[in-house]
């Protein structure tokens, strides 16, 4: 019914354009006819436009070659000779022409030591090469090794933290039962036993300090009946005796009687008195040892040998006294100490408590560490498992290229025929870019180009420094070739733009054409070429409020699809390199058509 309709509309429309055409007068009864007519031909069109299929402009994946340039302009300036530098700095390690010598555009100049260099390059080359490869059965062995260490480390940590929290409960525990000994102060058990040793060492002390003071007498005793050089040391000398005997004496009338059970101040009391007897005890054994030296030889009951053995007795007696001394201090700092137990084991309990609980929290961190070291133990060993993808080779196949353009800045290149007039460095001489290494004569041009920072990087991370250009005055038919042959490192501002000096050496095949310096030169630089790969056009990739870049295709049934994908290089003519997410000759929808 719909297609009678249309064909008897479609008459109507042809009846109406041939009464129109012979510009008949139709009577006034045929008008509204017409008007009817009119109305159903614009019905027809409004159908048609409702029921077409909506149209795309579209393209299919390709595959091919894609090229990044840096396009930048410059004027044409003739050139007497070039200097060569290198781009980085290095040792001179080979040298292949001599002053004189006629090179060819390519021939290696020179270079600096490339032996890390080189390295780098067999190792980028060796990584992307077994990247392709895939994982061979010693690498999944090795990664399967190492997810069983991972997990057996992650175990044993479990093992070993438990240890570490059981200790330090254990700890925590030991300064508790410490902490419980040492309550009730003064009276504790500690404090108690602290006396009962401190009015043992009493008793030890006032003895020996008794045997001090006995032999002390005996050669005071001596000293009196015999001469002496000197009165006053002698007086002094006795003064000092019997002020230590006296101190002696004090002591021993507050230490006699003295048990374990004595009142804990009197304890305090007899080391207060004691503590001045081993002071003038020993001040005084040393003064009567010295006065032995006053005694005039060739006398009876002075010869050496008396005045020795007196002089031997008295200094062990002083040794005796002063190591007694020493036990006696400290166990005095003992008893101090005692008292003061329960804040030191206090002490000693809230550290363990915190012992314990930094154990825990150790332990946590510890366990996230090793689980994980397992997680990406595992990660690795799939990665070695699962086939490789293009966008899994672009990291290695980047860094290959980034060893490979590292190796050239090491080494001297002639950027066009020419003679080499002079070489101003010598084997095993430190070079740097700043240097210049070779002086070329060359009867040719050069162009030097401003490029924007943004561009600059491209140049600097590539390999390839080849260009082609044209001259305004030959237009944009006629192609020049010519070569990168130096970067300047220092940059200018031009109207708030960073700019970096390039300059292009032309090479000799520009024919019969009569090239003059000052000509406008607009030159491409190759950067990058990406051969055999996937591309689109730069306006079919969308992106989304994420971030993630994706394209629109027609399925087989016509119908619309989207599909995440991985950029690659971003080429000339407006081209789009894909690493992941199309197939060649999908059908990818640029725009839709407005009906």
């Amino acid at each position: 019914m719909v297609l009678d309709a249309q064909t008897n509309i479609k008459k109507i429309h042809m009846s109406l354009l041939e009464v129109i055409k012979i510009k008949i007068k139709l009577p006034r009864v045929y008008i509204p006819l017409g008007v009817v007519v009119i109305a159903a031909f614009f019905f027809y069109r409004s159908y048609q436009a409702k029921n077409k299929p909506p149209e795309y402009e579209t393209t299919a994946v390709a595959r091919g070659t894609l090229t990044q340039t840096v396009e930048a302009t410059g004027k044409l300036e003739s050139r007497d000779d070039v200097s060569l530098r290198f781009e980085t700095l290095g040792t001179l390690m080979i040298i292949n022409a001599k002053e004189g010598d006629g090179v060819k555009t390519g021939a290696i100049l020179a270079s600096l030591r490339l032996n890390e260099l080189n390295a780098s390059v067999a190792q980028a080359a060796a990584n992307l090469q077994q990247k392709r490869a895939g994982a061979s059965d010693q690498d999944r062995e090795y990664y399967r090794a190492a997810v069983d260490a991972a997990k057996a480390g992650l175990e044993q940590t479990k093992i070993d933290i438990q240890s570490s929290i059981n200790n330090a409960g254990a700890a925590a525990n030991t300064a508790y039962t410490n902490l419980k000994r040492a309550e009730g102060g003064d009276n504790s058990r500690i404090v108690n036993e602290a006396y009962e040793n401190g009015v043992a060492t009493l008793h030890s002390s006032i003895a020996k300090l008794g045997d001090a003071i006995n032999q002390a007498q005996n050669t005071i005793n001596y000293l009196a009946v015999i001469p002496v050089n000197d009165p006053a040391k002698k007086q002094n000398t006795d003064a000092d005796f019997v002020i230590a005997t006296q101190a002696v004496e004090v002591a021993q009338k507050k230490i006699t009687g003295l048990t374990g059970l004595s009142l804990k101040s009197d304890i305090d009391r007899a080391y207060l008195e004691t503590e001045p007897a081993f002071s003038k005890t020993i001040q005084s054994l040393a003064k009567i040892a010295d006065l032995l030296n006053y005694i005039p030889p060739s006398t009876e009951s002075a010869t050496q040998t008396i005045v020795d053995a007196k002089k031997s007795a008295i200094v062990s007696a002083r040794s005796s006294i002063t190591t007694q001394y020493t036990s006696f201090l400290a166990q005095n700092q003992a008893i101090a100490n005692a008292k003061n137990i329960y804040t030191i084991y206090s002490i000693e309990y809230q550290k363990a408590q915190q012992d314990l609980a930094d154990a825990k929290a150790k332990a946590e961190s510890t366990i996230q560490i090793k689980q994980s070291a397992y997680d990406q133990a595992m990660a690795n060993y799939n990665g070695k498992i699962l086939p490789t993808r293009a966008v899994d080779l672009a990291p290695y196949q980047a860094a290959l290229s980034a060893a490979l353009a590292n190796r050239e800045k090491a080494i001297l290149r002639a950027p066009i025929d020419g003679v080499v007039a002079k070489i101003n460095k010598k084997k095993g001489e430190l070079v740097g870019s700043a240097d210049a290494m070779i002086q070329m004569i060359s009867p040719h041009f050069e162009i030097k180009v401003d490029v924007p920072e943004t561009d600059i990087a491209k140049m600097i991370n590539s390999q390839l420094r080849a260009v082609t250009f044209t001259l305004d005055a030959f237009g944009e038919e006629t192609k020049f070739k010519g070569v990168v042959i130096h970067i300047n490192q220092k940059s200018t501002e031009i109207q708030d733009v960073v700019y970096y000096q390039i300059t292009i050496a032309v090479t000799n095949d520009y024919g019969d054409k009569k090239i003059q310096a000052g000509m406008t030169a607009n030159a491409k630089i190759i950067t990058e070429i990406r051969e055999n790969t996937l591309f689109v056009p730069q306006r079919a990739i969308r992106t989304r409020d994420t971030g993630e870049k994706y394209i629109k295709i027609l399925d087989a049934d016509k119908k619309e699809q989207e599909k995440n994908i991985v950029l690659g290089l971003r080429a000339d003519g407006g081209k789009m390199e894909i690493l992941n997410g199309l197939n060649e000759n999908d059908i990818v929808i640029i725009a839709t058509k407005k009906k």
